[in-house]
């Protein structure tokens, strides 16, 4: 129960929670997007996510296009996320937590296995959600920013015998990065969200070098791990902004990233990292017709999405809407 594990509701599924009505949908439509992956995100186990269409249905059930995708794990460093002092309350906390939980996901379904095969005179194993969700999830995703975490989740999930996909990799222009990414032959989803200075930031304490480095390069990752030849794709991170998805791609751009990779980042290796290919992510014949129709190149400042069309389904920006680089969008001046 809770009180054993807190912060785990790994039974949760972000599939029996979508709405269809929610606003950010036709939002996110308007932009460009046709699908998306969501996920649970409250605490260290939050949940499984669901690959979804943006459709506006009847049925939130009609949206779901693939459930459970993956488990959503995140480590903090210190604190115990409202918990005051208690376990875990320390980055070792974390991860010993998590360390234990696949432990327990190990012994429950080797009891599980044994009953199964013979119950005759077993004690009958008692049923544990949290373990259940752990046990039903296909990958894991972890956190990791800095290189020392991208090193330290890859050896965690190896450990684990877990496949992984890291998400943030605001350190993955560093070329040591990529490389270990590419030996442990880990996907990564890269933020959108770009550092940046902190608006309420103290001036008489300044950022160390390493934080300036890190922000004045981190748009250089993809171009790098596209080198490296690592798989990624672009995950928002927060962001729902239209001119602000618009931004964040054309930093990536103005930083050594292809026009074409950029577009794969968006749509075929997302839909590769999460087992969804053979249904999403390009153009062919028998896959699920999702489409995006621009009139003028996709990255375009002055492009506006026509219409997209989700599972057949064919939907019109409003006119108020913000599309992908559309007419009236907001561009960084500082972007040319």
């Amino acid at each position: 129960g809770p009180e054993d594990r807190p912060q785990t509701t790994s039974w949760v599924k972000i599939a029996d929670e979508v709405s269809s009505t929610d606003r950010r949908i036709e939002s996110a439509r308007g932009a460009g997007f046709t699908t998306a992956v969501t996920f649970p995100t409250r605490g260290i186990f939050a949940g499984q996510g669901a690959v979804i269409d943006l459709l506006t249905a009847e049925k939130s059930g009609e949206m779901i296009v693939a459930s459970p995708v993956g488990q959503y794990i995140s480590i903090g460093r210190g604190g115990g996320g409202g918990m005051g002092r208690s376990f875990p309350g320390s980055l070792m906390g974390y991860i010993a937590y998590v360390r234990q939980i696949y432990l327990d996901a190990e012994h429950y379904k080797l009891v599980k296995d044994a009953y199964a095969k013979n119950p005759v005179g077993m004690a009958r194993p008692e049923y544990d959600r949290a373990l259940e969700g752990v046990l039903d999830s296909p990958r894991i995703l972890l956190p990791a920013n800095r290189l020392v975490e991208i090193d330290r989740m890859l050896h965690l999930a190896a450990d684990l015998k877990q496949p992984v996909i890291i998400y943030g990799g605001r350190e993955t222009f560093r070329p040591e990065a990529a490389a270990l990414l590419k030996k442990f032959n880990a996907p990564i989803l890269l933020s959108m969200k770009w550092p940046e200075a902190s608006r309420d930031a103290d001036p008489d304490e300044p950022d160390s070098m390493r934080t300036l480095d890190t922000r004045d390069r981190a748009a250089l990752a993809p171009a790098v791990l596209q080198k490296a030849g690592v798989k990624f794709a672009f995950y928002s991170d927060g962001l729902d902004a239209a001119r602000d998805l618009q931004r964040a791609i054309k930093k990536a751009l103005d930083n050594g990233l292809s026009r074409e990779d950029a577009l794969r980042a968006l749509t075929l290796s997302p839909a590769e990292i999460y087992g969804v290919a053979n249904r999403l992510g390009s153009i062919e014949v028998g896959k699920i017709a999702n489409l995006v129709v621009t009139r003028g190149d996709i990255f375009d400042d002055r492009t506006k999405v026509e219409m997209t069309l989700v599972d057949g389904r064919k939907y019109v920006p409003a006119p108020e809407a913000s599309p992908f680089g559309g007419r009236g969008a907001t561009t960084d001046p500082g972007v040319k």
